[in-house]
């Protein structure tokens, strides 16, 4: 099921924003290879072509052996493309956001728009298999799993709160709230609830 997404999501993004923004890697992959000094930016550029034109099912994390080198070689590339490219990646997704339905696509290139600014010194790996340890950067996916808690099915009969002995089925209402008492006067009657339990109608304490 999900490789079923992860090729829709894709297939989606190539058409709305992949093609183009990975001819802008690959356009500045070719201008700094030809410039020879800037030849491991254009390396760089490639690989972030390659990714950004497929990143569903992969994910960007932190080499562990990156230092200082990387941090003067973002340097550069800030200035020389990931500016300029990073422009792009915001520019494409206001425009997917506008178009509503293609929201989850411009949060992804929002994601790509952080990236590309300080991409030295980072790994692509497929998603599932980041190494233990290493932070992960970006990834792209719009699904989000939220682990929910079992719940009792409707009418089952649950342990009663600590403190309590047996069972008992779990109220709708706020089980902590208490009824006001009666005005004095009329009943010497004052209405209660237990958690869990209802209790009814009791005669007040004489303290």
């Amino acid at each position: 099921m999900l490789s079923v997404v992860k090729t829709i999501g894709n297939n989606l993004w190539f058409c709305v924003a992949g093609l183009w923004l990975s001819i802008s890697y690959a356009f500045a992959a070719v201008i700094m290879t030809l410039l020879v000094v800037t030849a491991p930016f254009g390396i760089a550029s490639w690989r972030l072509a390659t990714y950004v034109i497929w990143p569903f099912g992969r994910s960007v994390v932190s080499r562990p052996g990156a230092g200082a080198a990387s941090t003067i070689g973002n340097i550069l590339w800030f200035v020389l493309a990931g500016l300029w490219i990073a422009i792009g990646h915001v520019i494409s997704s206001v425009l997917l956001c506008c178009t509503i339905i293609g929201i989850p696509f411009g949060i992804v290139s929002f994601r790509l728009a952080g990236l590309v600014l300080a991409p030295l010194g980072k790994d692509i790996v497929k998603r599932g298999q980041e190494p233990v340890g290493v932070a992960v950067v970006v990834t792209a996916s719009f699904l989000v799993v939220v682990p929910l808690e079992p719940q009792p099915p409707k009418g089952a009969w649950v342990p009663a709160p600590a403190g309590q002995l047996g069972f008992s089925r779990p109220s709708r209402r706020n089980a902590t709230s208490v009824q006001p008492n009666r005005v004095a006067g009329l009943l010497d009657r004052s209405w209660a609830r237990e958690p869990g339990r209802a209790i009814g109608p009791c005669r007040a304490s004489k303290r």
